[in-house]
């Protein structure tokens, strides 16, 4: 997949965990950790911000 996939689903992860119920089953402290990441634009996200935004995008499937 080229650069241009990773905008893409970049660009998902960050519309579902910006929405508002999704956001609000995150536990506290993955709400902390993801919000600084969720203000910045995803040609800005640096690959530990891609890891911490899949990871709580993972948790939200598996839970919720």
């Amino acid at each position: 997949m080229s650069g241009g996939g990773h905008i893409i689903i970049n660009q998902a992860i960050k519309q579902a965990l910006s929405d508002p119920l999704v956001h609000g089953m995150l536990p506290p402290e993955d709400q902390a950790v993801v919000d600084p990441i969720l203000a910045k634009d995803v040609n800005d996200w640096t690959m530990e911000d891609r890891h911490l935004a899949a990871k709580a995008f993972f948790w939200v499937a598996v839970n919720c």
